[in-house]
């Protein structure tokens, strides 16, 4: 008998119930913890668009203290696969000139550092008296998860009216000044 507990005495490891408990908490917390992972890592993202907006912004006001109107932009960069960055294009500037119109962000003086998520557009528009080039709407938009569904689209908007966005969206209240906004809130 004594021989008996001495053998037991010296075996050791686990139990296969012991490790099979073991291997089921840890994928109860993995399943708990990568889509909170992914979503944060969304959302990370997004401080991207809210950046660059806020330099779009200033070199649109600095391009108006000059030229006495905002310039138009269209879509730049076009990224076909938006869950990867895609290179930001220097398209030469179209020299609107005074009063604004169509151009290019060569023309305000505006380019990221490194490559982009969103694309990036500016929609001017004639203000409440009429006068043309003097409100203007900066957007990106960007679809980070790659299912059709944008996600975190961004806008700077400056006009007395709702801005119709470069991604068609229209449900956020613009403000007189150049405040970085979610157009597409709860998306996260």
């Amino acid at each position: 008998m004594l021989q008996k507990l001495r053998k037991h005495r010296n075996q050791k490891g686990f139990t296969l119930i012991e490790l099979m408990i073991v291997v089921a908490i840890i994928g109860i917390l993995a399943a708990i913890a990568i889509p909170n992972f992914l979503r944060y890592q969304l959302k990370s993202k997004t401080s991207e668009a809210k950046t660059n907006l806020k330099g779009i912004a200033t070199s649109e006001e600095s391009f108006k203290a000059e030229w006495d109107g905002f310039v138009s932009v269209a879509a730049t960069p076009v990224n076909p696969n938006p869950t990867n960055k895609v290179v930001w294009a220097i398209v030469a500037p179209a020299n609107p000139g005074r009063g604004g119109g169509a151009g290019s962000f060569e023309d305000i003086g505006y380019r990221p550092a490194g490559a982009v998520y969103y694309t990036y557009a500016v929609v001017v528009g004639i203000d409440a008296g009429g006068n043309a080039n003097q409100e203007c709407t900066a957007d990106a938009v960007g679809d980070l998860d790659g299912d059709g569904v944008n996600l975190g689209q961004y806008a700077n908007a400056q006009a007395d009216r709702i801005p119709v966005l470069a991604g068609g969206q229209t449900g956020f209240t613009p403000t007189n000044t150049m405040e970085v906004q979610d157009a597409n809130p709860g998306s996260f």
